[in-house]
């Protein structure tokens, strides 16, 4: 019978400034119902206190934590943390979410012989309540690495991996803009990328936090074309740059599978076509098909590529 207690786990997390909601999510790791072999943290050059959490907690024996003489933004901080952890299943953490308490369990029973897997997550509030069940949803079915080259769709809060990937993957290539989405591109390229659609995460949104889950008001679009209108950048725009980013940096990394460099090449030009158009319906069609469940009526298709050509 499996038995996951067997199994040995590290956490990567990162700190920065995170002292309002660090204590939290610290015991949440601790008080899972199978245990972590180790936490690793590595801090940016928090000047408020985290820190002090953070020696606070190293007097549990599986904890170490890490402070970097400059500040490396949350990408290359997170390579820092991963590259210390030694244990077989490696479990990405940011600073200021909350996991449920079965949540390694789950993943460890479930991530199989594959090198990434990631789950649901509710969205939490400042106050710790859920304002949106089921975050990821209608996402599920990404697995190609195609997919992957379109939006960054891995949430690294929810995120387990092997200590085999982190080989293949160590250092991260310079200048990507999401270590998640570059960990889930590189599994679901090896064919060795699972999902499971149970929420395992407080997945928390608030105002200084690096990545977020976007703006969730669908009725946003007038503003954004108003946005669009004046030249200004939104969310959208700001996270299909990121994309961009992505791309581009990556470009060479797969060059020599010959149908996967086609389709990162036009990605990039899609891309490129959207944040310097004012309305690109190909854009919006192309996105729709991908993150919209074909069961939606087609008046409600409609209306995600009318919004998601402009953003």
């Amino acid at each position: 019978m499996y038995d996951p207690i067997k199994k040995r786990v590290s956490v990567a997390m990162t700190t920065f400034n995170g002292v309002k909601f660090l204590r939290k999510q610290l015991d949440s790791i601790l008080n899972q119902t199978v245990p972590v072999h180790e936490i690793i943290v590595c801090d940016d050059g928090s000047t408020e206190g985290t820190i002090e959490i953070l020696k606070e907690y190293s007097k549990h024996l599986n904890f170490k934590y890490f402070i970097n003489q400059k500040n490396l933004g949350f990408v290359k901080n997170f390579e820092t943390a991963l590259s210390h952890c030694i244990e077989e299943y490696i479990v990405l953490s940011d600073q200021d979410d909350i996991w449920y308490s079965h949540k390694v369990q789950v993943l460890l029973e479930s991530i199989g012989d594959n090198l990434l897997i990631h789950s649901d997550c509710d969205l939490i509030n400042e106050k710790d309540q859920v304002i949106l069940k089921n975050f990821k949803g209608e996402i599920q079915s990404h697995k190609k690495p195609e997919d992957f080259l379109f939006a960054n769709i891995v949430t690294g809060c929810t995120v387990m991996i092997r200590q085999d990937l982190l080989e293949r993957v160590l250092p991260f290539p310079k200048g990507i803009s999401y270590h998640d989405w570059y960990l889930a591109l590189y599994a679901s390229y090896l064919g060795r990328l699972t999902y499971i659609s149970k929420s395992l995460t407080g997945y928390r949104q608030h105002i200084n936090q690096d990545t977020g889950s976007g703006d969730q008001d669908k009725s946003n679009i007038l503003r954004n074309c108003l946005k669009r209108l004046k030249g200004e950048e939104f969310i959208a725009i700001e996270s299909h740059k990121r994309q961009l980013n992505n791309l581009k940096a990556t470009l060479v990394e797969f060059s020599d599978d010959g149908y996967l460099h086609e389709k990162h090449l036009e990605m990039i030009k899609i891309l490129e076509e959207y944040v310097n158009s004012f309305f690109h319906f190909s854009y919006g069609f192309y996105y729709s098909n991908k993150f919209i469940a074909t069961d939606r009526s087609k008046l409600v298709r409609l209306f995600y590529q009318l919004k998601f050509s402009i953003g």
